[in-house]
């Protein structure tokens, strides 16, 4: 137990040092310092510094995977539209909740090398999935138009990383997600709806 309470330590102060610095300013001294261990200490749980980061990106793409729960279409489920934003908002809790590994995710994960571009295609890739799905559901129950709907999962997952990229650049407390998530949802699906269903009278602004 110590000894991964110990690990944890320092991925947690390796997270402080990526997301202020960038993968290749930081170096393993820095992490050492800002963790208050023995380089041998450090050795001890990680190879490198590349260790440390594949395994705070890892850590962060498995946490958002466990908050995207696939939509139910049995008899009494909550509707798909509700269920989508519910996926929206418990993404948006956690990757606010914790900015700087949002950072390093945004900010100095992509594009850092192939292996690490690779691995973040294949979590969008699986991302893109799961909403192409959502969206042909959409289409059999008439509420969503006929769509190439790889391409606009790709255009949803893309304005939610820009609305995420500039939610954690600003100092200003976001005081509700729920709001947050509906009108990303809003935005993305009134490009998409063949007409408002009656029981989404919130998408038209009216009460609910």
């Amino acid at each position: 137990m110590l000894k991964e309470k110990r690990r944890e330590q320092v991925l947690l102060r390796a997270t402080e040092i990526f997301s202020e610095k960038g993968y290749y300013s930081t170096n393993v001294s820095d992490i050492i310092e800002k963790a208050g261990i023995a380089r041998g200490t450090f050795y001890l749980y990680f190879q490198s510094k590349r260790q440390v980061f594949d395994s705070i990106i890892d850590t962060l793409l498995k946490e958002i995977d466990l908050r995207l729960k696939p939509i139910a279409l049995e008899p009494g489920s909550p509707p798909p539209l509700e269920q989508l934003q519910e996926n929206a908002t418990r993404v948006l809790t956690y990757l606010l909740d914790n900015r700087q590994l949002t950072q390093i995710l945004l900010q100095h994960a992509e594009g850092l090398d192939q292996e690490c571009d690779e691995k973040l295609d294949g979590f969008y890739q699986k991302l893109a999935d799961m909403i192409g799905s959502s969206l042909k559901h959409g289409i059999t129950m008439g509420l969503v138009r006929q769509c190439n709907t790889r391409l606009t999962a790709y255009s949803i997952i893309g304005l939610v990383k820009e609305v995420i990229r500039q939610l954690i650049s600003s100092d200003e407390d976001i005081a509700d997600l729920d709001e947050v998530g509906e009108e990303l949802l809003k935005f993305g699906l009134l490009g998409v709806l063949l007409t408002v269903p009656p029981h989404y009278r919130w998408i038209k602004g009216e009460s609910k």
